[in-house]
């Protein structure tokens, strides 16, 4: 990483990201003594976690992490976490909310046990250690729900709040977890959650004069309401301010966008991250990213397209496919990280850091 060091006058948002399928972070430092990390993500090539070589790079001290925060629940947002949770002594965990947590504890560890067949999903195992973790701390998780505080300093004007999931989508959500517990004993099924970027937290931040939206996965359903983006933009009362920095939701994608969010909640050409995903959908695609141009000239993404070239598996690895009936596809790890910082105090612009393979896209 060639960065400059942190410096304790500014804040800082710092986009992290992978190329798709190795995942995707956003940590960001409040004031020299508090950090917070959403999502998390890994080099597919050592395993290491790419937030903790960050923040070994800048010479932060880990506990000076408070909040990890694990949006939803898609392998490409948690690889690497239990690593991070692990390091972090003072942090708190927060999870997309359902209302019966017993019932999700009880399927992440159905799931878990499947680990040994080769059927189980990353996240629930990564999840399982970060459980395990919070055991051994006697600590719960926070469950993120609609409107809800979940970090604030009133003396430093720190408030970092959900914006999601709805009501709405954390009914569905038990009802879904108790469907998966039922159809989930079969030794060859993977568990699949439907619509998990609807489960997506959306972050609302401010440090003083400074707003800022991270949108994660969260998608747009313009049939209901009471889900999703429509949701957020009708119900947000704790919205106190417009965004300056806003990190584009589910890659930069069709079905993560609507107008409003930048006709109502961000300023007029706020500075905005995107992460690249290069598995089967390429994302963002041309069409969006004129789009996003249309309302800023500050759009930065993660790296650029490009797919990956199918390497020859071994006799056990097909096996191991055919057995569960799922495809593969070679993604190629493209690093790049895009870091958005200013003075605390001062009405300043943001400055820009890139590294890796990160850009800034330029009106055609």
């Amino acid at each position: 990483m060639n960065l400059p060091a942190s410096n304790n006058q500014e804040i800082e948002i710092t986009t992290i990201g992978s190329g798709g399928g190795y995942g995707e972070a956003v940590v960001l430092k409040l004031d020299p003594d508090n950090w917070v990390v959403v999502d998390s993500c890994i080099d597919p090539k050592s395993g290491d976690s790419l937030v903790i070589r960050y923040l070994e790079n800048q010479n932060i001290d880990f506990g000076t992490v408070r909040l990890i925060v694990l949006t939803h629940y898609h392998d490409d947002h948690v690889n690497g976490i239990s690593n991070l949770f692990k390091r972090s002594p003072n942090a708190r965990l927060v999870v997309s909310s359902c209302q019966n947590r017993n019932l999700f504890i009880n399927l992440i560890n159905i799931n878990s046990a499947k680990l040994k067949k080769q059927n189980a999903n990353s996240a629930t195992s990564e999840l399982k250690e970060c459980f395990e973790i919070l055991e051994s701390r006697n600590q719960h998780p926070i469950s993120a729900t609609h409107n809800q505080i979940l970090f604030s300093d009133l003396e430093k004007e720190i408030n970092i709040i959900a914006l999601s999931p709805s009501p709405k989508t954390q009914e569905s959500y038990d009802h879904e977890i108790g469907r998966l517990i039922n159809d989930f004993g079969k030794p060859s099924k993977r568990l699949k959650m439907y619509s998990a970027n609807f489960k997506s937290v959306v972050l609302y931040i401010s440090v003083g004069i400074n707003r800022i939206i991270l949108g994660a996965d969260m998608e747009l359903d313009e049939k209901d309401d009471e889900i999703g983006w429509l949701h957020i933009l009708n119900n947000s009362a704790v919205i106190a301010g417009r965004s300056s920095v806003f990190k584009i939701a589910h890659h930069g994608s069709e079905n993560g966008y609507t107008n409003r969010i930048f006709d109502e909640l961000l300023t007029d050409e706020p500075n905005c991250s995107i992460t690249s995903w290069n598995l089967n959908d390429y994302l963002p695609q041309a069409k969006m990213i004129s789009t996003y141009l249309s309302h800023t000239s500050k759009l930065f993404q993660t790296s650029a397209i490009v797919g990956g070239k199918d390497i020859e598996l071994d006799k056990i690895s097909k096996k191991i496919l055919k057995r569960v009936n799922a495809k593969r596809k070679t993604v190629k790890f493209q690093y790049g990280l895009i870091r958005f910082r200013k003075n605390i105090e001062e009405e300043s612009e943001w400055n820009t850091d890139l590294d890796g393979e990160a850009f800034m896209h330029h009106p055609s």
